[in-house]
C-alpha cells in the first residue's frame, strides 16, 4: 500500500489563515479567507520561472531528489484546492532547493514513487496543519503510480520517480508539472492580442461579441462605415499621394502616366516656377490629346478689380498659372472630379495665387472642359506652360487620388 512522507521546506503561501508550524503549533498570522477571491485569477501550475519547483535526481546524497530552481524566493506555484470555495494557493519556495530522500530500492522489484506540492489547510482537510509541504508518495512494488494521499484537499503532482530494483541512486525523474494560466473568469471576454498581426491593425466587431481584425489601410485613406463589408468598416478614399515630380532642371512638360483607376477624383498641387517674365497659363493635355478639344472659362482678380473671359476650342485645359520668374513660385490647385467615368464630360476646376509683374498679388480661377471626356477615363496628364517659357528647376507637382 502506498505511504506518505512529508518534507517541510521554508515556504511562503497565500490564502492560508491562522497558520501552524510543522508540529501543529499555531503561528500568529492574519485570517486570509478573503484572499482566496484573488487566487481565482490563476489556474493551477507553475507561475515563474519555468523551472519552478522542478524535481531533479541527485547522486549525492544517494537516493535523493532535489526540488526547486536553485534560486531562493524565485519559485512560484499555484496549487488548486478540490473543495468548493477552497480556491488556489500561491506558494513560494523561500530556499534555493529542498532535498527529498527516496526510500531504498527493493532487491528484486521496481516501483514508481511520486513527489507532490501539498497545501495542508485545516479549514478544508482537518489535518490540524496549515502549511505547504513537499509530499513524497512511495509506490507499491511492481504496482501502479501511487497517486495523491486520500486525505489531501490541495495538491499538485510535481514528478514521478522510477525506482529500479536494487538501485542505489536515482538516475531519472519524469516531470509532471504544468504551466499556470489565466482563469477563464478573466479570459472569456478578453480579445487576444494575437488577433492583430500588422502595424496599424484595428479591433472591430463583425457582430455582437465577435471581435475581428481590420488591416491597416493605404497612406491617406480614412476609415468609413461599410455595412456590406463583413467587418462593418472599410478603408477608403481620403487623399492619397499617387506621384510627385520635382524638377532638377528646366523642362517643357511634366507628365503623369498610368494613373490608378481606383479613386473618385484627382487633385493636382503645383508649386510652379518658369524661366520667362510674363504671366502664362499651365495647360493640361488629358490622355495625350493635343487637339482643340478643350474649352476654358476663367476669372482673374487683383485688389478690387477683376476680369473674366471664355475661350473655346483650346489646345489644352487650364490647370494653373505661372507668374514671372523674378517674383518666385506660384501655387495652383486643380481638381478633376469623376476622372474614371466613361459617360460623363470631364471638368477641371483650378485656382491659383501668384505675384504679377506689377508686384501685385493676384488670384485666378478657371473651369475647363474636355469634350472627349465622356468616352474615356483619364489615365495620363501632361502639363506645359503656354507659349515659349519652360518649367524652371525647383518646380514641384504632386498628384493625389481622392475618395
Amino acid at each position: 500500500m502506498p505511504t506518505t512522507t512529508y518534507v517541510s521546506p521554508l515556504v511562503s503561501v497565500s490564502a492560508l489563515g491562522a497558520r501552524t508550524d510543522a508540529a501543529g503549533v499555531a503561528v500568529t498570522d492574519w485570517t486570509a479567507e478573503e484572499s482566496r477571491l484573488l487566487s481565482a485569477i490563476l489556474t493551477k501550475g507553475y507561475v515563474k520561472p519555468t523551472n519552478a519547483f522542478i524535481v531533479a535526481p541527485q547522486t549525492v546524497p544517494n537516493m535523493t531528489v532535489k526540488v526547486g530552481s536553485g534560486s531562493a524566493k524565485a519559485d512560484y506555484y499555484s496549487v488548486a484546492g478540490t473543495i468548493a470555495g477552497q480556491g488556489n494557493y500561491m506558494v513560494r519556495l523561500d530556499v534555493t532547493s529542498q532535498n527529498v530522500t527516496i526510500d531504498p530500492a527493493d532487491a528484486s522489484q521496481a516501483r514508481t514513487d511520486e513527489i507532490y506540492l501539498v497545501v495542508r489547510d485545516n479549514a478544508y482537510d482537518l489535518s490540524a496543519r496549515v502549511l505547504p509541504q513537499i509530499g513524497y508518495r512511495k509506490g507499491d512494488l511492481g504496482g501502479a503510480n501511487p497517486g495523491p494521499d486520500a486525505a489531501w484537499r490541495a495538491w499538485e503532482l510535481l514528478a514521478r520517480v522510477p525506482v529500479p530494483a536494487n538501485a542505489i541512486a536515482i538516475s531519472a525523474v519524469t516531470d509532471q508539472r504544468v504551466a499556470a494560466g489565466i482563469s477563464s473568469i478573466l479570459t472569456s471576454d478578453v480579445v487576444p492580442k494575437s488577433l492583430l498581426t500588422t502595424k496599424g491593425d484595428l479591433y472591430v466587431a463583425s457582430g455582437a461579441s465577435t471581435p475581428a481584425r481590420v488591416g491597416v489601410g493605404a497612406e491617406g485613406q480614412v476609415l468609413t462605415a461599410a455595412s456590406a463589408d463583413a467587418s462593418g468598416v472599410q478603408w477608403k478614399g481620403g487623399q492619397v499621394l499617387l506621384a510627385q515630380i520635382t524638377l532638377a532642371a528646366a523642362a517643357a512638360t511634366i507628365s503623369f502616366s498610368g494613373i490608378p483607376q481606383t479613386y473618385r477624383h484627382l487633385l493636382l498641387v503645383i508649386r510652379g516656377i518658369q524661366n520667362g517674365s510674363a504671366v502664362v497659363a499651365i495647360s493640361g493635355w488629358l490622355n495625350g490629346d493635343t487637339t482643340s478639344s478643350y474649352d476654358n472659362q476663367f476669372l482673374e482678380g487683383a485688389g478690387t478689380g477683376f476680369n473674366a473671359n471664355r475661350v473655346n476650342s483650346m489646345v489644352g485645359i487650364e490647370m494653373g498659372v505661372l507668374g514671372p520668374n523674378a517674383n518666385g513660385p506660384s501655387i495652383s490647385e486643380c481638381l478633376i472630379p469623376n476622372y474614371t467615368s466613361t459617360s460623363q464630360v470631364k471638368l477641371a476646376l483650378a485656382r491659383c495665387a501668384f505675384i504679377a509683374a506689377t508686384a501685385q498679388l493676384k488670384i485666378w480661377q478657371s473651369a475647363g472642359l474636355w469634350w472627349k471626356g465622356p468616352t474615356a477615363a483619364i489615365t495620363s496628364i501632361t502639363l506645359t506652360p503656354t507659349g515659349v517659357p519652360q518649367f524652371a528647376a525647383g518646380t514641384d507637382v504632386s498628384l493625389y487620388g481622392i475618395g
